[in-house]
């Protein structure tokens, strides 16, 4: 039911680690939504704007080579290269991660002993 924003997944290249939210809570998905608006007004793009706004409110930290020195801040995030191949590989997992269950799933099994 709720989501703990403190649990992260860790996506690893190279010898870097950039840790992101393992589920994005309601907060999370509105805010995407809103950033995507947000960008979307000046951009030709909706799928650049969708994925800029999913790395902005996703990634929470990164350790390695390619980040020692430098935090981890929303205005680092916009200067992220779009064509590292590491970019594709965090938006396709924050997707991943956030896919909705498949239909006929019942994401409440009930559990033994009771009549229905």
């Amino acid at each position: 039911m709720f989501i703990d924003p403190s649990d992260l997944v860790c996506i690893e290249c190279k010898d870097n680690k950039i840790y992101v939210k393992r589920k994005m809570d309601i907060a999370t998905e509105t805010a995407v939504v809103a950033d995507m608006r947000q960008i979307d007004a000046g951009s030709s793009s909706s799928l650049a704007a969708y994925n800029l706004a999913l790395l902005k409110r996703n990634i929470k930290k990164w350790e390695g080579p390619d980040f020692d020195g430098i935090p981890c801040t929303i205005s680092k995030i916009e200067q992220l290269d779009p064509n590292e191949p590491l970019i594709k590989i965090l938006i396709d997992k924050i997707n991943e991660l956030n896919a909705p269950a498949e239909s006929g799933t019942d994401p409440n099994p009930k559990t033994g002993g009771g009549n229905t």
